[in-house]
């Protein structure tokens, strides 16, 4: 199988997926595939766009072709914008070049960043290459930006973007959700259920050459069993409803007397408006952006790791730091609907606590119950972390996108896939 990934951002760059596209593309090369990818220059942020990467190397056995940013993308925000925006049809360009050289796919895999573009062009570059596509969406573009106040559902723009999604999702060969929440949105719009797979992410590896030494941590409360500490990590932005958690963490510890810290690592738009209604209490931290495997080991320190997302995400996106939490041992305390698959999980498994994300009572009573959970006999750590090692490790999820890739290619097994190109 000749397989190209096809997505601008890839391990040095800080992305989340960057770091899993290395992992997935590795293991199908290890198993002997002809394996690619298609990218640009590391760009994600400042420190990523000070490390320039190779034009082209091999890298865990597989060949990596970065493309180069438009000349000034650098320091002008407009040209680094255009940049981005324009990668997936010099993506298109360069692999029209490849196939007139008889450089050709038998699959081609795309993200949704850009979002709507992404799919769209992968799914051009394949058609135009004759490969199969498959469309991994780790978000659903256009109904999570017009959740997230982006823009109105009603405006022409959500029509037009919808549509060519759609036409995207139905074209496909396969889509790849990370929830069955995600699966039912794509079958909504009318996408067959048998051209979807639900797939979800799993723990990211660190691929650090240097350990990292961690500094002591600044909270007071590891270890002691009647004082809590809970942690938000990652991007603190504005799906993730942070300031209604926030005013509900202080209301529960101002009013019910709740002793508890709350921790936040990670940066983004909501920052400062977050550590304004914090000024001033000496229970709430911020630890700003951590390399990941620094995050990973102050985050070993805290009782529980928080999932907050603002109403009908769930049904568009799977918050993939609920892997990472559970990868380390951590119980959740998950503010999403009761209705969603993660919820679902929780209960079933005996995760920790998910609370209701519609209203500020349930959003008080949750910081009270995961209070109450890490005291009691459900909170295991190591029963949590061996579960998640099992269904959402890496080599767990591998295995369903061996299925997965099974079924696409049709042969009976993923070794006939390996002994046929070697």
């Amino acid at each position: 199988m000749k397989a190209l990934f096809f997505y601008q951002h890839f391990w040095p760059d800080s992305p989340p997926y960057a770091n899993m596209l290395r992992t997935i593309s590795a293991h199908f090369a290890q198993r002997g595939h002809e394996i690619s990818v298609l990218t640009a220059q590391p760009s994600y942020k400042v420190v990523d766009r000070a490390a320039k990467s190779p034009m082209a190397e091999r890298l865990d056995n597989v060949s990596i072709r970065r493309l180069a940013l438009l000349p000034g993308s650098g320091s002008v925000s407009l040209l680094r914008g255009l940049s981005k925006a324009s990668w997936p049809l010099r993506a298109v360009g360069y692999l029209l070049g490849q196939a007139l050289l008889g450089r050709r796919q038998d699959v081609i895999i795309a993200a949704t960043i850009p979002p709507v573009a992404n799919g769209l062009f992968g799914l051009i570059a394949a058609r135009l290459t004759r490969a199969k596509f498959v469309y991994h969406l780790q978000d659903i573009y256009p109904e999570i930006g017009a959740v997230g106040g982006l823009w109105s559902e009603k405006s022409l723009k959500h029509r037009l973007l919808r549509a060519f999604d759609t036409f995207v999702c139905k074209q496909a060969d396969r889509c790849i959700v990370l929830s069955e929440d995600m699966s039912n949105t794509l079958k909504a719009r009318g996408v067959e259920d048998a051209s979807i797979s639900v797939i979800n992410n799993f723990m990211l590896t660190s691929f650090s050459r240097d350990s990292v030494e961690v500094a002591p941590t600044t909270h007071t409360s590891a270890g002691k069993a009647a004082y809590p500490s809970v942690v938000f990590a990652g991007n603190l932005g504005r799906f993730q409803g942070l300031e209604l958690m926030l005013q509900a963490f202080m209301d529960a510890t101002r009013g019910n007397n709740v002793e508890m810290e709350l921790h936040f690592i990670g940066e983004g738009a909501a920052e400062e408006s977050l550590k304004t209604s914090a000024k001033g209490l000496g229970n709430i931290f911020f630890h700003g952006h951590l390399p990941f495997e620094e995050a990973c080991r102050l985050m070993e320190t805290f009782d529980a790791g928080i999932v907050s997302i603002q109403p009908d995400i769930y049904r568009y996106a799977y918050p993939s730091k609920t892997l990472t939490y559970l990868g380390l041992g951590m119980p959740l305390l998950a503010l999403v609907e009761p209705e969603s698959a993660l919820a679902a999980s929780i209960a079933t498994d005996r995760l920790g606590v998910a609370a209701s994300n519609t209203d500020q009572e349930s959003l008080v009573n949750g910081f009270n119950d995961i209070a109450k959970y890490l005291l009691s006999d459900a909170n295991d750590r190591q029963r949590i972390k061996a579960l998640a090692n099992a269904t959402s490790s890496s080599t767990a999820v591998m295995s369903q996108w061996n299925g997965m890739f099974v079924e696409l290619m049709g042969t009976q097994s993923i070794d006939s896939l390996d002994s046929r190109h070697r």
